[in-house]
């Protein structure tokens, strides 16, 4: 009969122990690294451009004032775009639609009026290179705005643009 070896036991139980954190530690790990269950999310409107962008001239983009049933669509200057970006505001038509407080904007480069924070018909469009610095601040945030919140549909001409800054 052999005798009771208290080493032997210890190691077989240190052994053991070691062991079930092994196993524990890879069972932990693979479950870690199952991809998360969360909902995936859709980006802002703004950013999935679901038709070929276009580039508008601003005689074409006077043509959608959201009159007659048509879409409503205003161009934003960006603060690093070299033409403003046309949006298609028409999921906003109590505010720019006929009758609605911004209607003075829709079918135009609003950057003037937006940047002066102004809806007389006089500012709403026009140049850029006189405004303040708090002025270009007020633009980049409705760019900002515009760009969660609508279409991103294309942009105005660059000739038009320089057309408008230098007959103003």
């Amino acid at each position: 009969m052999t005798a009771f070896n208290p080493s032997a036991w210890e190691s077989s139980q240190w052994f053991i122990f070691v062991l079930c954190g092994i196993i524990l530690l890879g069972f932990f790990g693979i479950l870690a690294s199952q991809p998360s269950k969360k909902p995936i999310q859709k980006p802002p409107v703004s950013n999935r451009i679901r038709r070929p962008p276009k580039l508008f001239t601003l005689e074409e983009l006077r043509a959608f004032n959201g009159e007659n049933g048509k879409p409503i669509y205003i161009a934003v200057q960006g603060p690093f775009d070299e033409a403003p970006t046309v949006f298609d505001v028409s999921r906003g038509r109590e505010f720019y639609g006929p009758g609605g407080p911004y209607h003075v904007f829709a079918g135009k480069n609003a950057s003037r009026g937006l940047a002066k924070t102004s809806t007389d018909p006089d500012d709403v469009e026009g140049p850029l290179d006189d405004l303040s610095e708090s002025q270009k601040d007020a633009l980049s945030q409705w760019y900002l705005r515009f760009m969660e919140k609508y279409e991103n549909i294309g942009h105005l001409k660059v000739e038009d643009v320089a057309n408008v800054k230098k007959s103003d």
